[in-house]
């Protein structure tokens, strides 16, 4: 599971840029590799929640 923490939305690829959450989709797209664990990322600024 790939999570975008404090991000405000889900569904984020694609449509908020997040290289962490780009690398984990495009990586497992290009190659089929599904990440050795759960990938925590952390949005930016403006989408997180306040």
């Amino acid at each position: 599971m790939v999570t975008l923490q404090d991000a405000r939305m889900q569904g984020i690829f694609g449509r908020l840029p997040n290289a962490c959450v780009e690398n984990a989709v495009n990586t497992y797209f290009g190659d089929g590799a599904l990440p050795a664990a759960d990938i925590t990322c952390h949005a930016p600024r403006s989408s997180r929640a306040k």
